[in-house]
């Protein structure tokens, strides 16, 4: 039997070939999973490196700082009230039995008094008219019209005003439109006594004064006005302070 020598060494040279064409991919693979394992093991330890690093540059303020106390928020101070003045306002309206504290200048002294319009009175004219010192031109007035009583408590508050009186410094509150005379006298009336602080003062003094007015037919005396000339509570003005 012949044997094909040139045919089985080309079947010999390609078994050889194949074997070294698999021993070839064997290693390259063996290679490859090398390689993959080695840079998985290097990606982990650049990872743990990454974490340990992050781990010591991180700050913790417990722990790396001193603690600072915080400053404590103080509330804003109060500011200061307004100053409240101690006298009855200018132009102030108060009921009869209301007292008002005020400022007064008698002669040349300054001082302090509370008033208190007690009572307004219609009176009988008749009781006027029978005194015997009455002036010709006051008993024609008293003739022809009313005459009013307007009670008053003044008390000393403080101030060397001995002898202050409150006709000069008042009027009436009238209602009916008409005008009126204030009637001033030196003589004893018992029906509205006129009076004043005493002279000199005696501190806290409470003196219980009357002042009369004269009105025209139809009109009535329905309070009473104070207010000192030049004053900021003077009675020509729209600043007395009033009762009624």
């Amino acid at each position: 039997m012949m044997v094909d020598l040139k045919n089985l060494l080309d079947d010999a040279s390609r078994e050889d070939a194949g074997s070294t064409v698999d021993a070839l991919d064997v290693v390259r693979a063996g290679r490859r999973r090398v390689r993959r394992r080695g840079l998985l093991r290097a990606s982990a330890a650049l990872a743990l490196v990454l974490v340990v690093s992050a781990t010591a540059l991180s700050v913790r303020p417990w722990e790396s700082e001193e603690p600072r106390l915080l400053e404590p928020v103080r509330p804003p101070a109060p500011s200061a009230p307004p100053a409240v003045s101690e006298f009855t306002p200018p132009g102030s309206l108060l009921d009869i039995g209301e007292t008002a504290r005020v400022p007064v200048e008698h002669v040349e002294d300054e001082g302090k008094v509370e008033l208190t319009v007690t009572d307004v009175r219609r009176g009988d004219t008749a009781d006027m008219l029978a005194e015997p010192d009455l002036s010709a031109s006051l008993r024609e007035l008293l003739e022809t019209g009313q005459i009013w009583y307007v009670d008053v408590t003044i008390r000393h508050v403080s101030g060397k005003i001995g002898g202050y009186y409150l006709d000069s410094d008042v009027a009436p509150v009238l209602r009916g439109g008409g005008g009126h005379n204030q009637v001033s006298y030196l003589f004893d009336f018992t029906p509205c006594p006129s009076r004043g602080l005493s002279n000199p003062a005696v501190p806290r003094e409470v003196v219980k004064d009357c002042i009369a007015f004269r009105t025209p037919p139809g009109t009535d005396v329905v309070g009473l006005r104070w207010g000192p000339f030049e004053s900021a509570y003077y009675v020509g003005t729209e600043k007395p302070v009033v009762w009624r």
